[in-house]
């Protein structure tokens, strides 16, 4: 679209200006403002049900959620803002299988060895023991342990999978050159939950006779009293906040 401008007068009737603009010139000439109607693609699927056809499109490396902020209100801040995910991203398992999870062993195995969001261009495959991995998120997955939580800023991987291992029982360890997490308490070898009335082994026994410059501090007697402690565990349930519930 086009204006033409021509024979504006001036204060002299001797001079004119003709000159030419564009109405894009300052900006697009038309812009998308709303959308009030949403059709399905071909072979779409909603909440793993077929809305026609029996596979979806496929669209990748896409936010796991969005924000849409309309222009009737004026918005200064937005604060305790929650949301609930049924379906997390889907990884690939340490034992082949894919989808999402809530076992740590799992997460770590996919932050190790997926070169999209994790360091597996640095790690890899190689360097992370799978049959660990796997028997770890048997153990977690027979005593209930789960990780629930949302990795916003940059962290050093070695010492973030070090200090949530503790908090499931694990222990983060590289034997042979492999990252794996083994369970700390004595488990069973079938099912991977815990023996509780089971004694560990004593394989062998260190003493200030083989240990050079053996230190040894022991608790002062107000640090092995018994004492009461409270503890928050979350309760949570489909489109319902978390419920957080004090244990003494």
């Amino acid at each position: 679209m086009k204006t033409q401008l021509r024979s504006i007068r001036s204060p002299s009737p001797e001079t004119a200006y003709s000159g030419e603009s564009t109405s894009h010139s300052s900006g697009p000439e038309h812009e998308v403002v709303y959308v009030n109607e949403v059709i399905y693609n071909d072979e779409t699927r909603w909440d793993f049900l077929p809305v026609y056809g029996t596979t979806g499109p496929q669209y990748d490396n896409l936010a796991i959620a969005g924000l849409n902020l309309w222009s009737d209100k004026e918005w200064s801040s937005l604060s305790e803002l929650s949301a609930f995910f049924k379906y997390g991203i889907r990884i690939t398992k340490p034992n082949g299988e894919t989808g999402a999870t809530n076992l740590l062993p799992e997460i770590v195995y996919a932050l190790l060895t997926d070169e999209s969001f994790g360091a597996g261009k640095l790690i890899g495959t190689a360097q992370v023991d799978a049959a660990a991995m796997a028997s770890a998120a048997r153990y977690c997955s027979a005593n209930g342990f789960t990780w629930n939580g949302v990795i916003t800023d940059k962290v050093n991987l070695r010492e973030w999978i070090f200090e949530q291992a503790a908090y499931c029982l694990l222990d983060f360890t590289i034997i042979g050159g492999k990252f794996s997490l083994r369970p700390t308490p004595i488990v069973s070898s079938s099912s991977g939950a815990i023996l509780r009335d089971a004694r560990p082994e004593i394989s062998a026994l260190f003493t200030d006779g083989n240990i050079r410059n053996l230190k040894v501090v022991f608790l002062e007697p107000e640090d092995r009293k018994p004492f009461k402690a409270v503890c928050l565990y979350r309760e949570a349930s489909h489109h319902r906040s978390d419920l957080h519930q004090p244990v003494r």
